[in-house]
């Protein structure tokens, strides 16, 4: 019992010290690595980069010919219509479309995802806000929460109590419309600062997606004709002035959006797409959609540019140049070699069900050198403070956990207590 304890101390300061060391050890690398941001002239037809590094700024397109900031500005009036008119330099026509500026803003969409989303804790209550807007033209939040077991269940915040008649009506809407209680998914959308409200997606034991609202305090429910394929992994309302989607759901290699009109399913063209892995990044202005995709630090980005009906016309790969790549690898080599893992919590959705463990980045040889050096250094510790080898249930803890398991065990003590050691 006494080992079992000491392991379980070991190893929670295994994980501290995996999570805390390679934050420190990372500011000894330069971060001035190259970002950019594409956007796509309509006007023009072309792809318009703008690099970041240190502070600076540059501009060009994808052939590599220079743009002054100027130029960039007019290329991309969408982005800069109000330089351009302060300017006097507003264009009247984009692509032969007479441009107007409140169309603009009215066509104008957004969507985001990343990874860390994928692995928020879920505590089973919910919003269901009124669609309709108060007499002064607000969205409330309103006074209960719901949840789904096998029934619809509102809960008064005020007093934790069930409301036992709202229950029932909105239960009854629901399997009136078709839905088989559990549900699998719930997908709400509880801000109150949006252009409307769209309810909330319910998807019931059949995998069939259902959308409901609150509308004068009375349920409206929609059976859509979606069923989700057994690997979905989340579904989104979406509340887009433009109207054009109802939401959208991930599988593990792709985004599908549910259209306005008839919940009909199309794949956002997306190549080497991985949800768990990638952040996406959808932006639509009155004639294209623009989407990217990338994984953290990994210093590629791959752009879809589509028209209005997501046909694409143009695709393109950025990469960082040789001299990022190389510090880059020299940076998880090293980090490799100290390391053989690292834990990361995720503070940007503020709460997550598990640890991200990420394995080295390092060369194999590295990361054993590193591993092997950890235990050179650990037996080293332990004949200068013991005059003796290490146990080997010590010695097989730090060739899993290289460097922080050796630390650990310095300021712990060795896992098994020996005998001669009690009897001394």
């Amino acid at each position: 019992m006494v080992t079992l304890s000491r392991i379980v101390l070991a190893l929670l300061s295994v994980l501290l010290l995996a999570k805390v060391l390679p934050e420190y050890a990372a500011r000894m690398f330069p971060k001035d690595y190259e970002a950019v941001y594409v956007s796509y002239s309509a006007d023009q037809d072309r792809l318009v980069l703008e690099r970041f590094r240190s502070g600076n700024r540059s501009y060009s397109d994808t052939e590599g010919n220079p743009l002054t900031e100027d130029e960039m500005r007019l290329a991309l009036p969408f982005s800069n219509l109000n330089y351009l008119d302060k300017t006097g330099q507003l264009p009247e026509t984009v692509a032969g479309w007479p441009l107007d500026v409140e169309a603009v803003f009215r066509a104008g969409a957004r969507m985001r995802h990343h990874p860390f989303s994928l692995d928020q804790a879920h505590f089973g209550l919910y919003t269901l806000l009124e669609s309709e807007r108060d007499v002064e033209g607000r969205l409330l939040t309103p006074p209960d929460m719901f949840r789904m077991n096998t029934r619809m269940e509102f809960i008064l915040a005020a007093t934790n109590a069930v409301d036992e008649a709202k229950t029932t009506q909105f239960t009854t809407a629901l399997q009136q419309a078709g839905f088989v209680f559990p549900a699998r998914m719930v997908a709400d959308s509880p801000s109150t600062r949006k252009p409307y409200d769209n309810g909330a997606f319910l998807v019931d034991a059949q995998r069939r997606v259902f959308h409901i609202w609150q509308i004068q305090g009375q349920p409206k429910v929609v059976r859509t004709p979606v069923v989700l394929p057994e690997d979905a992994l989340q579904i989104h309302v979406l509340e887009q002035t433009r109207r054009e989607y109802h939401g959208v759901y991930a599988r593990p290699d792709r985004l599908v959006l549910l259209d306005w009109q008839n919940y009909a399913e199309t794949t956002i063209p997306l190549q080497d797409y991985r949800p768990d892995r990638d952040f996406f990044a959808g932006d639509a202005d009155p004639l294209n959609w623009q989407f990217s995709h990338s994984a953290e630090r990994s210093g590629f980005k791959q752009v879809v540019v589509t028209d209005p009906q997501l046909q694409p016309l143009h695709r393109y790969t950025w990469h960082q140049g040789e001299e990022d790549q190389r510090k880059r690898r020299v940076q998880a080599n090293v980090m490799g070699f100290l390391f053989p893992f690292q834990v990361e919590f995720n503070v940007r959705e503020r709460t997550q069900r598990g640890l991200y463990l990420s394995l080295s980045q390092a060369l194999w040889w590295l990361t054993l050198a590193g591993i092997v050096s950890a235990w050179c250094a650990y037996v080293g510790w332990n004949w200068w403070r013991w005059r003796r080898m290490p146990h080997w249930l010590d010695s097989v803890f730090v060739a899993l956990t290289g460097w922080p398991g050796a630390i650990s065990l310095a300021m712990l003590g060795p896992l098994a207590v020996r005998r001669r050691r009690m009897n001394a």
